[in-house]
């Protein structure tokens, strides 16, 4: 069965995204840089850092994968003990 578009937009959106950068292919990454241009002839100093900054902001794109990160619903010293705790205490003063 085919998902809708538009769901799986509205349902990315309420996620936030992260990269993992420990899960990136260290050689695939390291060949992909070898072949990119890293500096040109005849440009001054803003330049060639835009052009590092635009190819290791690319390398970073393709080989560090994202993932949805959830947020947090409840607090976290909160556990299931807690909450029976809680119960039986109200219980216990009714």
């Amino acid at each position: 069965m085919r998902s809708n578009g538009r769901q799986e937009i509205e349902a990315s959106e309420d996620l936030k995204l992260r990269r993992r950068y420990g899960r990136m292919n260290a050689k695939c990454l390291q060949a992909a840089a070898q072949t990119m241009v890293w500096s040109e002839a005849n440009y001054g100093i803003v330049e060639p850092w835009d052009l590092i900054r635009d190819n290791l902001l690319n390398l970073t794109n393709s080989f560090a994968p994202l993932y949805p990160v959830k947020s947090r619903t409840t607090l976290p010293w909160w556990s299931s003990r807690m909450k029976k705790a809680l119960i039986r205490k109200r219980a216990a003063w009714q």
